[in-house]
């Protein structure tokens, strides 16, 4: 799964779930926990998310509508 993906992925988690738990979501998808903290460290820069031990919340309850799910592609850190 590529990184924009994943992505696209933990932004509709976070919609509906309103929290992402790292451990259970990297399980979920079958990548490692690295690269969802990675995804969620560049979300949070991205003022998407509000990254917490273990994962991360909605940056607030406004802040996921209305808005694309990521304003231009990251670069690849994808190893």
């Amino acid at each position: 799964m590529l990184a924009a993906q994943r992505r696209d992925v933990l932004l509709s988690r976070l919609a509906t779930d309103g929290r992402l738990v790292a451990k259970d979501i990297a399980r979920e998808l079958g990548v490692t926990e690295d690269s969802i903290r990675r995804d969620l460290r560049d979300l949070a820069a991205a003022g998407l998310c509000q990254r917490v031990y273990g994962g991360a919340l909605p940056a607030s309850p406004s802040s996921m509508v209305g808005r694309p799910p990521w304003p231009s592609p990251p670069p690849c850190h994808e190893t």
